[in-house]
Protein backbone atom coordinates (compact mmCIF):
# COMPACT_ATOMS: atom_id res chain seq x y z
CA UNK A 1 0.00 0.00 0.00
CA UNK A 2 1.38 3.74 -0.35
CA UNK A 3 3.23 5.27 2.50
CA UNK A 4 3.26 3.33 5.40
CA UNK A 5 6.69 2.08 6.36
CA UNK A 6 8.03 4.17 9.40
CA UNK A 7 5.95 5.44 11.99
CA UNK A 8 6.86 8.63 10.48
CA UNK A 9 5.09 7.65 7.16
CA UNK A 10 1.76 6.34 9.16
CA UNK A 11 1.38 9.86 10.73
CA UNK A 12 1.15 11.06 7.68
CA UNK A 13 -1.54 8.71 6.64
CA UNK A 14 -3.65 9.47 9.79
CA UNK A 15 -3.85 13.35 9.15
CA UNK A 16 -4.45 12.22 5.13
CA UNK A 17 -6.96 9.84 6.20
CA UNK A 18 -8.38 12.01 9.42
CA UNK A 19 -9.04 15.00 6.80
CA UNK A 20 -10.55 13.13 4.48
CA UNK A 21 -14.34 15.31 4.91
CA UNK A 22 -11.87 18.42 4.02
CA UNK A 23 -8.42 17.29 2.25
CA UNK A 24 -10.01 18.48 -1.63
CA UNK A 25 -12.68 21.13 -2.14
CA UNK A 26 -16.19 20.22 -2.27
CA UNK A 27 -16.51 20.49 -6.26
CA UNK A 28 -13.12 17.89 -6.52
CA UNK A 29 -14.86 15.15 -4.49
CA UNK A 30 -16.78 13.03 -6.30
CA UNK A 31 -19.30 10.93 -4.77
CA UNK A 32 -18.97 6.87 -5.75
CA UNK A 33 -22.09 5.50 -7.02
CA UNK A 34 -21.69 1.91 -6.14
CA UNK A 35 -22.73 -1.00 -8.68
CA UNK A 36 -26.32 -2.23 -8.62
CA UNK A 37 -25.58 -5.74 -9.40
CA UNK A 38 -27.67 -7.85 -7.01
CA UNK A 39 -24.62 -9.44 -6.32
CA UNK A 40 -22.40 -6.67 -5.04
CA UNK A 41 -25.24 -5.44 -2.01
CA UNK A 42 -23.40 -7.74 0.73
CA UNK A 43 -20.61 -4.78 0.81
CA UNK A 44 -22.08 -2.24 3.00
CA UNK A 45 -23.67 -4.37 5.54
CA UNK A 46 -20.35 -6.79 5.98
CA UNK A 47 -18.80 -4.73 8.44
CA UNK A 48 -15.51 -6.32 9.30
CA UNK A 49 -13.16 -8.10 6.54
CA UNK A 50 -9.26 -9.29 7.13
CA UNK A 51 -6.57 -7.80 4.81
CA UNK A 52 -3.75 -10.17 4.58
CA UNK A 53 0.01 -8.34 3.29
CA UNK A 54 1.66 -11.11 2.83
CA UNK A 55 4.83 -11.59 0.19
CA UNK A 56 8.48 -12.36 0.23
CA UNK A 57 9.49 -9.56 2.12
CA UNK A 58 8.19 -11.63 5.33
CA UNK A 59 11.47 -14.03 4.27
CA UNK A 60 13.59 -11.04 5.39
CA UNK A 61 11.68 -10.37 8.96
CA UNK A 62 12.99 -7.00 9.33
CA UNK A 63 11.50 -4.61 6.50
CA UNK A 64 8.07 -3.39 5.61
CA UNK A 65 6.59 -5.19 1.77
CA UNK A 66 7.70 -3.13 -0.78
CA UNK A 67 8.54 -0.35 0.87
CA UNK A 68 11.32 -2.01 2.79
CA UNK A 69 13.67 -1.45 -0.44
CA UNK A 70 12.84 2.37 -0.91
CA UNK A 71 15.06 4.85 0.04
CA UNK A 72 14.49 7.75 1.81
CA UNK A 73 11.26 6.73 2.71
CA UNK A 74 10.44 7.24 6.17
CA UNK A 75 12.88 5.87 9.09
CA UNK A 76 12.10 2.15 8.81
CA UNK A 77 14.47 -0.89 7.74
CA UNK A 78 15.95 -0.50 4.32
CA UNK A 79 17.64 -3.13 1.76
CA UNK A 80 18.72 -2.40 -1.90
CA UNK A 81 15.93 -3.46 -4.52
CA UNK A 82 18.60 -6.16 -5.56
CA UNK A 83 18.45 -7.48 -2.46
CA UNK A 84 15.07 -7.23 -1.78
CA UNK A 85 14.45 -8.97 -5.16
CA UNK A 86 16.42 -12.02 -4.32
CA UNK A 87 14.42 -13.07 -1.08
CA UNK A 88 11.66 -14.78 -3.64
CA UNK A 89 14.77 -17.23 -3.85
CA UNK A 90 14.66 -17.97 -0.05
CA UNK A 91 9.90 -17.62 -0.30
CA UNK A 92 8.80 -21.09 1.16
CA UNK A 93 5.24 -21.05 1.96
CA UNK A 94 5.22 -24.92 3.06
CA UNK A 95 2.40 -23.63 6.28
CA UNK A 96 0.00 -21.74 3.95
CA UNK A 97 -3.06 -22.53 5.66
CA UNK A 98 -5.90 -20.01 4.62
CA UNK A 99 -8.67 -22.56 5.38
CA UNK A 100 -7.48 -22.77 8.95
CA UNK A 101 -6.86 -18.58 8.92
CA UNK A 102 -10.15 -17.92 7.28
CA UNK A 103 -12.38 -20.45 9.88
CA UNK A 104 -10.71 -18.68 13.12
CA UNK A 105 -11.94 -15.22 10.95
CA UNK A 106 -15.26 -16.42 10.61
CA UNK A 107 -15.75 -17.58 13.75
CA UNK A 108 -14.59 -13.81 14.91
CA UNK A 109 -17.20 -12.26 12.48
CA UNK A 110 -15.33 -11.43 9.93
CA UNK A 111 -17.30 -11.39 6.64
CA UNK A 112 -14.92 -10.99 3.82
CA UNK A 113 -11.49 -11.31 3.19
CA UNK A 114 -8.86 -9.65 0.81
CA UNK A 115 -5.13 -11.14 0.05
CA UNK A 116 -2.42 -9.26 -1.22
CA UNK A 117 -2.10 -11.19 -4.90
CA UNK A 118 0.41 -9.12 -5.64
CA UNK A 119 2.36 -5.82 -3.97
CA UNK A 120 3.97 -2.67 -5.19
CA UNK A 121 7.30 -5.27 -5.51
CA UNK A 122 5.78 -6.50 -8.16
CA UNK A 123 6.14 -10.53 -6.74
CA UNK A 124 2.79 -12.58 -7.33
CA UNK A 125 1.50 -15.09 -5.67
CA UNK A 126 0.47 -17.10 -8.49
CA UNK A 127 2.30 -19.15 -11.59
CA UNK A 128 1.37 -16.52 -13.89
CA UNK A 129 1.99 -16.59 -17.02
CA UNK A 130 2.95 -12.71 -17.67
CA UNK A 131 6.38 -11.72 -16.31
CA UNK A 132 8.93 -13.99 -14.56
CA UNK A 133 8.42 -12.83 -10.98
CA UNK A 134 5.90 -14.87 -9.34
CA UNK A 135 5.70 -18.42 -8.42
CA UNK A 136 5.83 -20.13 -11.73
CA UNK A 137 9.60 -19.80 -10.98
CA UNK A 138 9.76 -19.40 -6.98
CA UNK A 139 7.91 -20.90 -4.41
CA UNK A 140 7.77 -24.53 -5.47
CA UNK A 141 5.53 -23.25 -8.66
CA UNK A 142 2.55 -22.91 -5.98
CA UNK A 143 -0.03 -21.26 -7.07
CA UNK A 144 -0.92 -19.70 -3.47
CA UNK A 145 -4.26 -17.93 -4.61
CA UNK A 146 -6.32 -20.81 -5.16
CA UNK A 147 -6.43 -22.07 -2.09
CA UNK A 148 -7.07 -18.72 -0.47
CA UNK A 149 -10.33 -18.22 -3.04
CA UNK A 150 -11.40 -21.98 -1.70
CA UNK A 151 -10.91 -21.38 1.63
CA UNK A 152 -12.76 -18.10 1.40
CA UNK A 153 -15.90 -20.34 -0.42
CA UNK A 154 -15.36 -23.09 2.28
CA UNK A 155 -15.78 -21.10 5.40
CA UNK A 156 -18.77 -18.87 3.73
CA UNK A 157 -16.08 -15.05 3.30
CA UNK A 158 -16.54 -13.32 0.06
CA UNK A 159 -13.03 -13.55 -1.68
CA UNK A 160 -11.28 -10.40 -2.48
CA UNK A 161 -7.76 -9.87 -3.69
CA UNK A 162 -5.45 -6.67 -3.85
CA UNK A 163 -3.75 -6.01 -6.84
CA UNK A 164 -1.36 -3.13 -7.28
CA UNK A 165 -0.61 -2.46 -11.19
CA UNK A 166 2.49 -0.32 -9.94
CA UNK A 167 5.56 -3.22 -10.37
CA UNK A 168 8.88 -2.19 -8.97
CA UNK A 169 10.25 -5.42 -10.50
CA UNK A 170 9.29 -4.85 -13.74
CA UNK A 171 10.22 -1.04 -13.94
CA UNK A 172 12.96 -1.82 -11.93
CA UNK A 173 15.29 -0.40 -14.78
CA UNK A 174 13.46 2.60 -15.32
CA UNK A 175 12.34 3.94 -12.09
CA UNK A 176 14.15 5.62 -8.88
CA UNK A 177 14.35 3.74 -5.75
CA UNK A 178 15.17 6.99 -3.95
CA UNK A 179 11.53 8.23 -2.93
CA UNK A 180 11.47 12.13 -3.80
CA UNK A 181 14.28 12.52 -6.41
CA UNK A 182 14.09 14.15 -9.75
CA UNK A 183 12.03 11.43 -10.97
CA UNK A 184 9.80 10.50 -8.18
CA UNK A 185 6.25 9.16 -9.40
CA UNK A 186 4.54 8.36 -5.99
CA UNK A 187 2.46 11.23 -5.09
CA UNK A 188 1.52 14.49 -6.68
CA UNK A 189 1.06 15.96 -3.45
CA UNK A 190 4.58 15.00 -1.99
CA UNK A 191 7.43 17.41 -4.63
CA UNK A 192 9.98 15.49 -6.37
CA UNK A 193 13.14 17.60 -5.36
CA UNK A 194 15.33 17.86 -8.52
CA UNK A 195 18.59 18.12 -6.28
CA UNK A 196 18.18 15.04 -5.16
CA UNK A 197 19.54 11.77 -7.45
CA UNK A 198 17.57 9.04 -8.43
CA UNK A 199 18.38 5.57 -7.57
CA UNK A 200 19.25 2.33 -8.89
CA UNK A 201 18.42 -0.79 -7.32
CA UNK A 202 21.91 -1.10 -5.32
CA UNK A 203 20.90 2.56 -4.54
CA UNK A 204 23.38 4.03 -6.66
CA UNK A 205 22.90 7.21 -8.32
CA UNK A 206 21.91 6.90 -11.97
CA UNK A 207 20.40 8.59 -15.20
CA UNK A 208 17.21 7.30 -15.78
CA UNK A 209 16.42 6.23 -19.00
CA UNK A 210 12.73 7.62 -20.64
CA UNK A 211 9.90 5.00 -20.93
CA UNK A 212 9.28 4.53 -24.38
CA UNK A 213 5.06 4.23 -26.08
CA UNK A 214 6.60 0.45 -26.68
CA UNK A 215 7.72 0.09 -23.17
CA UNK A 216 4.53 1.49 -21.53
CA UNK A 217 2.38 -0.34 -23.86
CA UNK A 218 4.23 -4.01 -22.85
CA UNK A 219 3.91 -2.66 -18.90
CA UNK A 220 0.46 -1.99 -19.82
CA UNK A 221 -0.45 -5.74 -21.19
CA UNK A 222 1.40 -7.09 -18.58
CA UNK A 223 -0.81 -5.52 -16.06
CA UNK A 224 -3.85 -6.53 -18.05
CA UNK A 225 -2.76 -9.79 -18.29
CA UNK A 226 -2.62 -10.54 -14.75
CA UNK A 227 -5.81 -8.86 -13.42
CA UNK A 228 -7.53 -10.77 -16.65
CA UNK A 229 -5.56 -14.38 -14.54
CA UNK A 230 -7.35 -13.09 -11.24
CA UNK A 231 -10.47 -12.63 -12.77
CA UNK A 232 -10.85 -15.97 -14.91
CA UNK A 233 -8.99 -18.47 -12.87
CA UNK A 234 -10.57 -18.92 -9.73
CA UNK A 235 -14.15 -18.75 -10.56
CA UNK A 236 -16.31 -15.76 -8.84
CA UNK A 237 -14.25 -12.85 -7.34
CA UNK A 238 -16.26 -10.65 -4.89
CA UNK A 239 -14.41 -7.47 -4.24
CA UNK A 240 -11.11 -6.32 -6.40
CA UNK A 241 -8.84 -4.05 -4.25
CA UNK A 242 -6.47 -1.32 -6.46
CA UNK A 243 -3.52 0.46 -4.96
CA UNK A 244 -1.12 2.81 -6.87
CA UNK A 245 -3.84 4.83 -8.06
CA UNK A 246 -2.90 3.87 -11.75
CA UNK A 247 -5.38 2.92 -14.44
CA UNK A 248 -5.26 -0.30 -15.84
CA UNK A 249 -9.09 -1.55 -17.19
CA UNK A 250 -12.14 0.66 -16.88
CA UNK A 251 -14.95 -0.84 -14.31
CA UNK A 252 -16.86 -2.13 -17.59
CA UNK A 253 -13.95 -4.23 -18.49
CA UNK A 254 -13.24 -6.16 -15.19
CA UNK A 255 -17.11 -6.29 -14.52
CA UNK A 256 -17.42 -8.03 -18.14
CA UNK A 257 -15.52 -10.87 -16.52
CA UNK A 258 -16.83 -10.68 -13.37
CA UNK A 259 -20.08 -8.81 -13.10
CA UNK A 260 -21.07 -8.57 -9.40
CA UNK A 261 -17.57 -7.73 -8.28
CA UNK A 262 -16.87 -5.06 -6.26
CA UNK A 263 -14.13 -2.52 -6.74
CA UNK A 264 -12.59 0.17 -4.39
CA UNK A 265 -11.95 3.65 -5.71
CA UNK A 266 -7.55 3.21 -6.39
CA UNK A 267 -7.98 2.82 -10.00
CA UNK A 268 -6.73 6.77 -10.28
CA UNK A 269 -9.61 7.65 -12.37
CA UNK A 270 -11.91 8.27 -9.90
CA UNK A 271 -14.08 5.60 -10.41
CA UNK A 272 -15.38 2.90 -7.84
CA UNK A 273 -17.63 1.03 -5.50
CA UNK A 274 -16.59 2.94 -2.48
CA UNK A 275 -13.70 4.89 -0.63
CA UNK A 276 -11.06 3.29 0.82
CA UNK A 277 -10.23 5.10 4.39
CA UNK A 278 -6.53 4.38 4.91
CA UNK A 279 -4.44 4.24 8.66
CA UNK A 280 -6.78 6.14 10.94
CA UNK A 281 -10.68 6.68 11.55
CA UNK A 282 -12.23 10.00 9.49
CA UNK A 283 -12.78 13.35 11.01
CA UNK A 284 -16.03 13.47 8.65
CA UNK A 285 -18.38 10.80 7.29
CA UNK A 286 -18.31 9.68 4.41
CA UNK A 287 -20.70 9.39 1.69
CA UNK A 288 -21.66 5.88 0.09
CA UNK A 289 -20.58 2.89 0.45
CA UNK A 290 -16.99 3.14 2.74
CA UNK A 291 -14.06 1.19 4.04
CA UNK A 292 -11.37 1.80 6.72
CA UNK A 293 -8.28 -0.10 6.29
CA UNK A 294 -5.90 0.13 9.18
CA UNK A 295 -2.96 -2.46 10.79
CA UNK A 296 -3.89 -4.89 13.61
CA UNK A 297 -0.32 -6.32 13.72
CA UNK A 298 0.89 -2.79 14.31
CA UNK A 299 2.91 -0.59 13.30
CA UNK A 300 3.60 -2.56 9.60
CA UNK A 301 1.51 -3.96 6.89
CA UNK A 302 3.48 -6.89 5.99
CA UNK A 303 5.29 -9.09 8.92
CA UNK A 304 8.24 -8.36 11.00
CA UNK A 305 9.52 -10.17 12.82
CA UNK A 306 10.83 -8.03 15.82
CA UNK A 307 6.42 -6.97 15.73
CA UNK A 308 5.08 -10.25 15.61
CA UNK A 309 3.52 -9.96 19.11
CA UNK A 310 2.22 -6.41 18.66
CA UNK A 311 -1.08 -6.64 17.92
CA UNK A 312 -3.39 -3.95 18.55
CA UNK A 313 -5.40 -5.40 21.77
CA UNK A 314 -8.97 -6.58 21.62
CA UNK A 315 -10.20 -3.03 23.01
CA UNK A 316 -8.98 -0.82 20.16
CA UNK A 317 -10.30 -3.75 17.67
CA UNK A 318 -13.75 -3.23 18.98
CA UNK A 319 -14.12 0.55 19.63
CA UNK A 320 -12.65 0.83 15.97
CA UNK A 321 -15.15 -1.25 14.72
CA UNK A 322 -18.12 0.04 16.35
CA UNK A 323 -17.50 3.69 15.16
CA UNK A 324 -16.89 2.45 11.68
CA UNK A 325 -20.66 0.82 11.70
CA UNK A 326 -21.98 3.71 13.29
CA UNK A 327 -21.02 5.83 10.36
CA UNK A 328 -22.17 2.86 7.82
CA UNK A 329 -18.55 1.75 6.89
CA UNK A 330 -16.53 -1.58 7.07
CA UNK A 331 -13.07 -1.80 9.19
CA UNK A 332 -10.89 -4.13 6.73
CA UNK A 333 -8.28 -5.23 9.56
CA UNK A 334 -4.61 -6.25 8.45
CA UNK A 335 -2.93 -9.32 9.98
CA UNK A 336 0.37 -10.22 7.96
CA UNK A 337 1.52 -14.20 7.72
CA UNK A 338 4.69 -15.20 8.42
CA UNK A 339 7.50 -15.94 5.41
CA UNK A 340 5.90 -19.82 5.67
CA UNK A 341 2.41 -18.78 5.61
CA UNK A 342 1.27 -19.36 9.17
CA UNK A 343 -0.18 -16.74 11.34
CA UNK A 344 1.72 -15.40 14.39
CA UNK A 345 0.15 -16.62 17.52
CA UNK A 346 -1.88 -12.73 18.25
CA UNK A 347 -3.46 -13.64 15.61
CA UNK A 348 -5.16 -17.11 16.93
CA UNK A 349 -5.27 -15.27 20.54
CA UNK A 350 -6.90 -12.06 18.90
CA UNK A 351 -9.05 -13.87 16.76
CA UNK A 352 -10.67 -16.18 19.55
CA UNK A 353 -11.23 -13.34 21.82
CA UNK A 354 -13.20 -11.19 18.73
CA UNK A 355 -15.59 -14.70 18.36
CA UNK A 356 -16.35 -14.67 21.98
CA UNK A 357 -17.71 -10.96 21.92
CA UNK A 358 -19.13 -11.62 19.29
CA UNK A 359 -21.43 -14.56 20.31
CA UNK A 360 -22.91 -12.25 23.14
CA UNK A 361 -23.00 -8.76 21.17
CA UNK A 362 -21.76 -9.29 17.63
CA UNK A 363 -25.97 -8.66 16.36
CA UNK A 364 -25.14 -4.70 17.22
CA UNK A 365 -22.83 -4.90 14.07
CA UNK A 366 -24.28 -6.48 11.42
CA UNK A 367 -26.82 -5.90 9.55
CA UNK A 368 -27.66 -2.76 11.19
CA UNK A 369 -27.93 1.03 10.03
CA UNK A 370 -25.58 4.02 11.53
CA UNK A 371 -27.13 6.08 14.09
CA UNK A 372 -26.43 9.57 15.04
CA UNK A 373 -23.51 9.77 16.50
CA UNK A 374 -21.86 12.29 17.77
CA UNK A 375 -24.19 14.68 16.72
CA UNK A 376 -27.03 12.99 19.28
CA UNK A 377 -25.31 10.68 21.13
CA UNK A 378 -21.72 10.32 23.01
CA UNK A 379 -21.33 6.77 21.86
CA UNK A 380 -21.69 5.04 18.44
CA UNK A 381 -24.57 3.72 17.55
CA UNK A 382 -26.44 1.57 15.29
CA UNK A 383 -29.71 0.54 14.85
CA UNK A 384 -31.76 -2.51 13.51
CA UNK A 385 -35.82 -1.91 13.26
CA UNK A 386 -37.16 -1.20 16.66
CA UNK A 387 -34.00 -1.98 18.44
CA UNK A 388 -30.73 0.82 18.68
CA UNK A 389 -27.36 -0.29 20.18
CA UNK A 390 -24.97 2.07 22.06
CA UNK A 391 -21.65 0.80 22.18
CA UNK A 392 -19.83 1.98 25.11
CA UNK A 393 -16.35 1.91 25.24
CA UNK A 394 -14.57 1.59 29.16
CA UNK A 395 -14.12 5.34 29.28
CA UNK A 396 -17.45 6.38 29.16
CA UNK A 397 -19.43 6.53 32.03
CA UNK A 398 -22.58 7.95 31.45
CA UNK A 399 -23.98 7.70 28.01
CA UNK A 400 -26.52 10.30 26.67
CA UNK A 401 -28.63 10.34 23.39
CA UNK A 402 -31.10 13.06 22.45
CA UNK A 403 -33.63 13.65 19.67
CA UNK A 404 -35.38 10.33 20.84
CA UNK A 405 -39.01 10.13 19.19
CA UNK A 406 -40.71 8.22 22.56
CA UNK A 407 -39.45 6.76 25.90
CA UNK A 408 -37.71 3.59 25.28
CA UNK A 409 -39.96 0.13 26.07
CA UNK A 410 -36.94 -1.51 27.77
CA UNK A 411 -33.34 -0.65 28.28
CA UNK A 412 -30.77 -3.83 28.89
CA UNK A 413 -27.46 -5.18 28.50
CA UNK A 414 -27.20 -6.98 25.33
CA UNK A 415 -24.70 -9.34 27.41
CA UNK A 416 -26.44 -11.27 29.63
CA UNK A 417 -30.08 -9.24 28.81
CA UNK A 418 -29.99 -7.74 32.18
CA UNK A 419 -32.32 -4.72 32.41
CA UNK A 420 -30.71 -1.43 33.36
CA UNK A 421 -32.69 1.73 34.92
CA UNK A 422 -32.84 5.14 32.66
CA UNK A 423 -33.75 8.35 32.68
CA UNK A 424 -35.69 10.00 29.61
CA UNK A 425 -37.07 13.24 29.30
CA UNK A 426 -37.16 16.04 27.07
CA UNK A 427 -36.28 13.85 24.04
CA UNK A 428 -33.02 12.74 25.53
CA UNK A 429 -32.25 9.50 27.25
CA UNK A 430 -29.72 9.07 30.20
CA UNK A 431 -28.32 6.35 32.23
CA UNK A 432 -25.45 4.47 33.19
CA UNK A 433 -24.10 0.84 33.49
CA UNK A 434 -23.58 -0.45 36.67
CA UNK A 435 -20.07 -0.99 37.52
CA UNK A 436 -21.06 -4.84 38.53
CA UNK A 437 -21.89 -5.03 34.54
CA UNK A 438 -19.08 -2.97 32.80
CA UNK A 439 -15.85 -4.51 30.83
CA UNK A 440 -12.45 -3.47 30.31
CA UNK A 441 -13.70 -4.32 26.74
CA UNK A 442 -16.83 -2.05 24.78
CA UNK A 443 -20.16 -2.78 26.67
CA UNK A 444 -23.31 -2.82 24.43
CA UNK A 445 -26.84 -1.74 25.28
CA UNK A 446 -29.81 -2.15 23.74
CA UNK A 447 -32.55 0.13 23.36
CA UNK A 448 -35.66 -1.28 22.78
CA UNK A 449 -38.94 0.63 21.25
CA UNK A 450 -42.38 -0.50 21.26
CA UNK A 451 -44.41 -1.98 18.50
CA UNK A 452 -46.10 1.31 17.92
CA UNK A 453 -43.01 3.50 17.39
CA UNK A 454 -40.18 1.51 15.21
CA UNK A 455 -37.79 4.23 14.76
CA UNK A 456 -35.29 3.00 11.75
CA UNK A 457 -32.46 5.59 12.96
CA UNK A 458 -31.29 8.27 15.25
CA UNK A 459 -32.17 11.72 13.85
Amino acid sequence: MTRRTSALVLAALTARAQDIGAAKPAAARKRLVPTAHPDAQWFPEAGLGLFLHWGISSVHGGIDLSWGMMHGMGSGPKITPEEYFRLAERFRPDHWDPDSILAAAKRAGFRYAVLTAKHHDGFALWPSDHGEFNTRKHAGGRDLIRPFIEACRKNGLKAGLYYSPGDWYYSREVMSFNYRSANCWQNSALPCRPEVPDFNTRFEPVTLPKRTPEWEAKYRAYQRGQITELLTRYGKIDLLWFDMATVVMAPSEIRALQPGIVINDRMGNGTGDFLTVEGAFPKARPEGWWELCTIWNSPYWGYVASNEERYRPLAWVLETLAKTRAWGGNLLLNAGPRPDGGMPRPYWEGAAQLAAWMRHSGESLFGTKPGGWPDTANVPVTTKGRTWFLHVPPAIRSIRVSALPSAPSRVTMLNGGRALPFEFRDGSLSLAIPEDQRTDLLDVVSVRFGEDQAPDRIH
